[in-house]
């Protein structure tokens, strides 16, 4: 029996209890318009700094969890006891995202952890014959679970996920009423299969009092219970939907709003691209609008390409193309569309295309012994400090080689972590105890190449848990020539670090010169590449060459930053363009446009984003006549 079919049909306005269609596209807010204004915000106690990951979406945008955050609704703390409700979303998460098999991370949940009491919507990882984990619908509220296997929707396409409850139907005909066997499911407007301990009753605690957690999207306040995958169009009915409802909502009736704008590569906070990943999207107005091509843009770090971009469609449907990504970058993009009734919506999206062929230095091998260092160490993992080219249980001399301020919880040879500091450490000295202060650890990152070939589980490390005012020397004889430098770090705040070179650095009077700064922005539980900026926040590019000490300095870092590596990538020096300042005068319908300085080259366009050609000059100057038409000039200093 479905839970479905005893219902009539009502507005699918009706009896809603939080409705987030997810099209902001910037900001830490996620409206909703329910009218019963419970907006939904990253959790920032255990995720302190998040950020709303915006998307493209399914209608409008979506949000994007990586594992690395969710959202709830502060105040709003669900549906409970064992009361009718509806929980729909649009879902799209691919086979090779980060979701488990069997149980996997909770997309919604709601009260407390305790049988019966919880309130939990998640994926079910199933492997197909073919070894591939395909995910199904499934609820659980602790205790008792109920999933399907028949529906898998992990195929990188947008599906409808519903799971709806009515405590008076016995949905599953086992003679329980009011039992998480009673939740049906449907995908795409389909009734999905259900298995699992579906007897345990539906006892949903929303009491604050006794502990009640506030409703949550992207994962829930069980630190395990988190997801990769994009949410949109979430709603939560205090009411069981009909079928023809569900099947109205898997058609998008109920949807209205700026056009959906959707990215369908797989280049979102993607690392180590391939520079022939193209970027293809799409972009579909709603309702009875449409989008003229012009009013798509894509940029990358902050240049349109949407000149460069190749469209199929036409102004009720685009699919977009842009191929010509470059080598060793960081890509901020870009990405949105304007309809016929003037609503927009757009998101920003980042990825790389560094190689790891390039130069590195591990932020674990500082120097040691008062300047000491190493050119070209191997990784190795023999206890002591013996091994010849290798900083392993090297120790640092602090105030020369870096400093730390001693206030991380490093354990000591009778505490019951100590063993494994031991066991996941990198730099402790000769002795049983641990000598060096910095904390250095076993890295989380995806192990390189050049940790695989030396073979014999050899581990890569990272330094952990830095503090503001710490920081370590690198003494390097670094080939000749002009670099872009990237940090490799995990964040869960904002913070800044920074670079410079030091002279003295075998004695305790250094001088440093900072030759810029590292703004790393929070990334979760995982890592990201950091380029060098200059104090106005642009990518530095510099020379290097020969013995030079580098010290990376934690200008602001509160615990919260882990440091993997520097890689330095070979880079075009830019030379500053030459400032010209164009000047106008009018002498009655005559206008002069003249500049100072030498050369120049004048342009002129029909329209401020439209093809310049270059203009004829004579000396710094040009006169034209006044009349009825537009014209638009720039100076483009040589």
């Amino acid at each position: 029996m479905s839970v479905a079919t005893s219902l009539s049909a009502q507005s699918l306005r009706d009896g809603l209890e939080i409705y987030i269609p997810f099209d902001e596209g910037t900001g830490n807010e996620a409206s909703d318009l329910s009218g019963n204004d419970r907006s939904m915000f990253p959790e920032n106690n255990l995720f302190p700094g998040a950020e709303v990951n915006w998307s493209g979406g399914r209608f409008g945008g979506s949000a994007k969890f990586n594992y690395d955050y969710f959202i709830t609704s502060p105040d709003y703390l669900g549906i409970g006891d064992d009361a009718a409700r509806t929980i729909s979303f649009w879902v799209r998460l691919g086979p090779d995202d980060n979701n488990p098999n069997g149980a996997g991370g909770a997309v919604i949940g709601w009260g407390i952890n305790a049988t019966g009491q919880r309130m939990h919507v998640k994926f079910h990882g199933i492997r197909d014959g073919e070894g591939v984990i395909r995910q199904h619908a499934r609820t659980e509220n602790q205790g008792g679970n109920n999933f399907g296997n028949s529906l898998p929707f992990n195929d990188g396409n947008w599906h409808h996920y519903v799971s709806v409850f009515d405590p008076e139907v016995d949905a599953n005909d086992d003679g329980i009423l009011a039992a998480v066997g009673d939740f049906d499911h449907y995908i795409d407007g389909e009734l999905e299969s259900k298995s699992g301990g579906v007897g345990n009753p539906v006892l949903t605690n929303i009491s604050e009092e006794e502990g009640a957690q506030p409703l949550s999207v992207g994962g829930s306040y069980f630190l395990t219970r988190l997801c990769d995958t994009r949410i949109d169009d979430f709603r939560v009915y205090n009411r069981a939907l009909s079928v023809d409802e569900i099947q109205a909502l898997s058609r998008g009736e109920d949807a209205d709003g700026p056009p959906a704008v959707d990215i369908i590569s797989k280049i979102e906070s993607e690392e180590l691209v391939s520079t022939g990943t193209p970027i293809d999207f799409t972009v579909t107005p709603l309702g009875d609008a449409t989008v003229a091509q012009e009013d798509i843009w894509l940029e990358l770090n902050g240049q349109s390409v949407a000149g460069e971009t190749t469209f199929e469609g036409d102004e009720n449907a685009w699919k977009g193309s842009f191929t010509g990504l470059e080598k060793n970058k960081v890509y901020q993009g870009k990405i949105g569309a304007t309809d016929s009734m003037g609503r927009s919506y757009s998101f920003d999206f980042t990825f790389d295309t560094i190689s790891l062929d390039n130069y590195a230095i591990e932020a674990e091998d500082f120097n040691f012994g008062g300047g000491g260092f190493f050119d070209n160490p191997v990784p190795c993992e023999t206890p002591g400090g013996s091994e010849a080219n290798c900083y392993f249980d090297r120790v640092s001399e602090i105030g020369i080689d870096a400093n730390d301020d001693g206030t991380d919880d490093r354990p000591t040879d009778d505490n019951v972590d100590f063993d494994a500091f031991l066991d996941n450490g990198y730099r402790f000295g000769s002795g049983a105890l641990k000598d060096e202060l910095v904390d250095t650890w076993t890295s989380g990152d995806s192990l390189r190449a050049k940790f695989m070939d030396v073979g014999e589980g050899i581990r890569d490390f990272e330094i952990e848990r830095v503090n503001t005012g710490e920081w370590y020397n690198y003494t390097r004889n670094i080939t000749q020539g002009t670099y872009q430098i990237f940090l490799r770090a995990r964040v869960r705040a904002d913070q800044t670090l920074s670079l410079g070179t030091v002279s003295g650095a075998t004695s305790s009077n250094q001088t440093v010169t900072e030759l810029g700064q590292f703004s790393v922005s929070s990334t979760g539980g995982s890592y990201g590449f950091f380029p060098l900026k200059d104090d106005q926040g642009r990518d530095l590019v510099m020379e290097l060459g020969g013995e030079q000490t580098l010290r990376l300095t934690a200008v602001q870092a509160d615990n919260n930053v882990d440091l993997n590596y520097m890689m330095f990538v070979p880079a075009t020096l830019l030379v500053k363009p030459q400032e010209i300042t164009l000047n106008i005068a009018s002498t009655g319908d005559q206008i002069t446009l003249s500049w100072e300085g030498d050369g120049g080259q004048l342009q002129k366009s029909d329209q401020v984003n439209g093809n310049w050609e270059n203009v004829s000059t004579t000396g710094n100057s040009h006169t034209i006549t006044a009349d009825q038409s537009a014209g638009f000039f720039r100076i483009v200093a040589p």
